[in-house]
């Protein structure tokens, strides 16, 4: 996570309080709550996923955008999972060089609704 706020310079990144807990990282600029983990493995997307649709579901800040951020290129399979809940992947190629692996936009348009749409205090 320091090497990927790092690499975003004078942003204003911030981590939030949801009404469901902390956010690694919120992206006011995008609306975008990044979840990072420490592996790359399905467990780890597993995770990533069902912490970001949470806090997605229950807003207390404007919500365009989900990613997942990962130590490496996780496998096709589980980028497909992020994929088809609108969750763009985000991994590290090294240093601070990432690769952000968009969902479709198609996708993230079907996703928004459902992902709450009603900012709670």
């Amino acid at each position: 996570m320091a090497r990927y706020r790092e690499s975003l310079g004078a942003s204003e990144d911030q981590r939030l309080k949801s009404a469901v807990g902390f956010t690694d990282l919120y992206l006011s600029e995008d609306g975008d709550i990044i979840e990072a983990k420490r592996g790359a493995e399905h467990r780890y997307l597993r995770e990533a996923l069902g912490q970001l649709l949470d806090y997605a579901l229950n807003p207390t800040f404007a919500v365009h955008r989900l990613t997942a951020l990962l130590p490496a290129r996780p496998v096709e399979p589980d980028i497909r999972l992020l994929h088809t809940y609108g969750v763009d992947c985000l991994y590290c190629k090294g240093g601070n060089d990432f690769t952000r692996l968009e969902a479709p936009g198609s996708t993230r348009t079907l996703m928004r609704p459902l992902w709450g749409t009603a900012v709670r205090s």
